[in-house]
């Protein structure tokens, strides 16, 4: 299977990478974040960021692991990749404190030499993590908060590189958006995958899966992944104009649903992605 030898292929890579890595650049700090790297300064820098400036009681505040990625490198998403694997958070929360679902902004296709198919963050990303608030709380306490971190990081070489970030919060009766922060969870929340609108068509049909968006300059989807396995995902996995059309592989037919993301670019640029799932035919 393709993904399994690419898989090797990355190991081999890490296993003969060099080291020396130039830190990425890290944007200015302000209120509502805070930072605790591990080892050697690598090609992404972690951050630990909260959408507002307070904990409040019995509430559910948004944080974010936010990475700076050296230029030419990139990490991965949480979606079928070729090489490489999705970057990991483990929340480390006080008692009482409930960390909900991991939020994955949409990814991009990238296609490497030998026609290897990932799906990746370059630049930045910010994942979502929500974590609700005890109501027990006590105003006027400081909370600190805190993750470990896995990833891998790529170019021509991949590397692993890991980091504890840490966010310390006062609890306070009410709390306001965090402006240091906004334009993270902005941009964040613009690629949250969203359900599919009325006007929109998705069908599973025998081995054939169809997407039309009436109005769309081009789409692309990206598979989750738990998604069975195309034909060529390369070439039919995005497409100019309203429709996009993929052919599972021979032995995917039937089982899992296809599950993943749709993006639609706009002719004016704009683009959303929305989720899909779509489970096997129905039997005769």
């Amino acid at each position: 299977m393709r993904r399994a030898a690419t898989a090797a292929a990355v190991l081999g890579c890490v296993l003969t990478a060099g080291c020396g890595a130039k830190p990425a650049q890290e944007p200015g700090r302000g209120p509502g974040h805070a930072t605790t790297g591990a080892g050697e300064p690598g090609h992404a820098t972690a951050r630990f960021v909260a959408e507002r400036d307070a904990l409040v009681p019995g509430d559910t505040l948004a944080l974010g692991v936010s990475f700076a990625i050296e230029r030419d490198w990139h990490l991965y998403g949480n979606a079928a990749n070729d090489t490489g694997y999705p970057i990991h958070v483990t929340p480390e929360l006080p008692p009482g404190y409930r960390a909900l679902g991991l939020l994955w902004p949409a990814p991009r296709r990238h296609v490497s030499p030998g026609n290897i198919l990932d799906h990746v963050y370059e630049d930045r990303v910010t994942l979502l993590l929500p974590v609700v608030v005890p109501a027990h709380a006590r105003v006027g306490e400081r909370v600190s908060l805190a993750a470990r971190l896995q990833w891998l990081v790529c170019r021509d070489v991949c590397l692993p590189e890991s980091a504890r970030v840490t966010l310390e919060l006062p609890v306070r009766a009410r709390a306001t958006l965090s402006a240091a922060t906004a334009a993270l969870f902005a941009e964040t929340r613009a690629r949250l995958p969203a359900p599919l609108p009325p006007e929109a068509r998705a069908s599973r049909t025998g081995k054939m899966v169809a997407f039309e968006f009436p109005g769309a300059r081009s789409l692309a989807f990206y598979p989750g992944t738990e998604c069975p396995r195309f034909e060529n995902p390369i070439r039919d996995g995005a497409a100019e104009g309203e429709r996009l059309s993929l052919a599972l592989a021979g032995t995917e037919t039937g089982g899992a649903p296809v599950e993943g993301v749709l993006e639609v670019t706009r002719p004016d640029g704009t683009s959303s992605c929305f989720s899909v799932r779509l489970g096997p035919p129905a039997g005769p």
